[in-house]
């Protein structure tokens, strides 16, 4: 059984150390004034934000549904007011950063709701639910957006 396990593990880091690999191919540095510059493209010039650094990493978009489709977050329960939008958030972003330096990648948050927000290789921003893995362009209202961090 121990040998089962230990070799399912080892899968996983050789995934990731693959997986690393190819995020570290397949990303385009942005600064902080072309994060700017789409925030007020999407229409986000009233949104409270905090850009953390000068530049960060944006992916390609088929590398960062890999990454989503490889981690783990999805298999944990959902508890609301224990284990909700804002841990899974905060633990898919913690996760990356594992993975990943400086990545182009932060949280949004409306009146009632968290997610994970990103910036892809072509400067579209996507927003991510880990907890079911569901990615889509932002379509958040901008007005209903109370706050971003990336």
């Amino acid at each position: 059984m121990f040998e089962l396990i230990g070799c399912g593990i080892i899968a996983v880091v050789i995934g990731y150390n693959l997986l690393r690999k190819l995020l570290l191919l397949n990303f385009k540095r942005v600064t902080y004034m072309d994060i700017k510059s789409l925030f007020v493209l999407y229409g986000l010039t009233d949104t409270q934000y905090l850009i953390s650094d000068e530049w960060k990493n944006a992916f390609d978009i088929k590398v960062m549904r890999e990454f989503v489709r490889n981690n783990m977050l999805n298999y944990k329960k959902y508890e609301p007011d224990e284990y909700d939008c804002d841990d899974f958030t905060r633990d898919f972003i913690f996760e990356i950063n594992k993975y990943f330096p400086n990545p182009a990648v932060g949280s949004v948050r409306t009146q009632n709701h968290i997610k994970v927000i990103f910036i892809d290789k072509t400067f579209k921003m996507w927003q991510l639910e880990p907890q079911n893995d569901e990615i889509v362009l932002l379509d958040i209202p901008p007005a209903e957006i109370k706050e971003i961090i990336i």
